[in-house]
């Protein structure tokens, strides 16, 4: 494997009106380079809020814009599941051991810009696998992204305004890699991102929560607490484990802020997101010991966790899930055609 390169595929520009609903969803899939494979896909979104201002509102977030990004192939299937930004923007902190760069926006009449850039791994460097294992491979598959954001008040909500509208610029760059004469590395795997929403409605300790059993090697569960739609650190007060097959196989019951301080060093972050809790099962580098669930056709596996509900209205557990699949048949690539 040879030659990673940066590739731009398309950029794509919307506009929201003042009082307009949200855009329809930003697709991006037909500039890919045929047969190559991706070792990272990067996501931008950038662009203007035009504000004129009464009384000032509540600036959120910029990745709050992003509603949901989303990433397969034709043959693949989904690769990315449609993950929020937020949510997103908390994997990449722990893979990428690194803030998000963000530009974010501010009150007061004028023209505010924005920013933010997913840097997306796929070849998960840190493992002693060969990265180019669970490369995304074009061989024979179509990719498409899909990009969905809201109208402007998901950047800022409340006040009072005569004008609050934006123009966005959704940009799609991947990095990839050529695979000519490394006929015998190609993908064996491929990478997955998905999420699990719990609603919370009563406190307890050791509550089940049901995860996607089979069919994926899980190098990683990160989990998210969140209040109204706010990320809080209070909803997981005391211990954490994961069962499979309703025995503790996977994480014995632990102390979850000893476990995120662990997790910090682990991960080599300066500070842990508020609420954040990675669960990550790759401590020895191999891919053999992280927990494969692939020849797993029957059973359960399941993550129990003391809940203190506190207060708000909604309460939500967001389970995100890194890790790998096999590669669907149709998506491999002609070993002896490549060489």
């Amino acid at each position: 494997m040879k030659n990673f390169y940066p590739v731009e595929i398309d950029a794509r520009s919307v506009s929201v009106a003042n009082g307009a609903a949200a855009p329809d969803v930003v697709q991006i899939g037909n500039n890919f380079p045929a047969g190559i494979l991706i070792s990272e896909l990067w996501v931008t979104i950038e662009g203007t809020l035009a504000l004129t201002e009464t009384a000032p509102g509540t600036v959120a977030d910029v990745s709050s814009l992003v509603k949901s990004i989303q990433f397969r192939t034709d043959k693949h299937g989904d690769i990315i599941e449609p993950l929020d930004g937020l949510s997103l923007k908390r994997v990449l902190n722990v893979l990428n051991h690194t803030a998000v760069p963000a530009t974010q926006v501010t009150t007061g009449t004028g023209n505010k810009t924005f920013r933010i850039t997913y840097k997306i791994p796929f070849g998960f460097f840190n493992d002693q696998i060969r990265p180019a294992d669970s490369f995304v491979d074009l061989a024979k598959a179509l990719p498409l992204l899909r990009v969905s954001l809201g109208d402007p008040t998901s950047l800022v909500s409340g006040g009072t305004y005569t004008n609050r509208s934006y123009t966005a610029t959704v940009r799609c760059a991947v990095v990839a890699a050529d695979p000519a004469g490394d006929g015998g590395n190609f993908p064996g795997l491929m990478p997955l991102f998905s999420k699990k929403v719990f609603d919370l409605t009563s406190t307890g300790n050791q509550l089940p929560f049901e995860l996607t059993f089979g069919d994926r090697i899980v190098k990683a569960y990160i989990i998210q607490q969140l209040r109204d739609g706010v990320e809080v650190a209070d909803i997981l007060s005391g211990k954490i484990a994961v069962q499979i097959n309703n025995r503790d196989m996977a994480v014995l019951p632990v102390d979850v802020n000893q476990l995120r301080d662990a997790m910090q060093q682990r991960f080599e972050m300066e500070s842990m997101p508020t609420g954040l809790t990675p669960l990550d099962f790759n401590q020895s580098g191999k891919l053999t010991d992280q927990l494969n669930l692939i020849q797993q056709t029957t059973g359960s596996a399941k993550m129990l966790a003391d809940v203190t509900l506190g207060g708000g209205t909604t309460r939500q557990l967001n389970v995100i899930t890194i890790g790998f699949r096999q590669i669907p048949d149709v998506a491999k690539r002609d070993v002896a055609a490549a060489a």
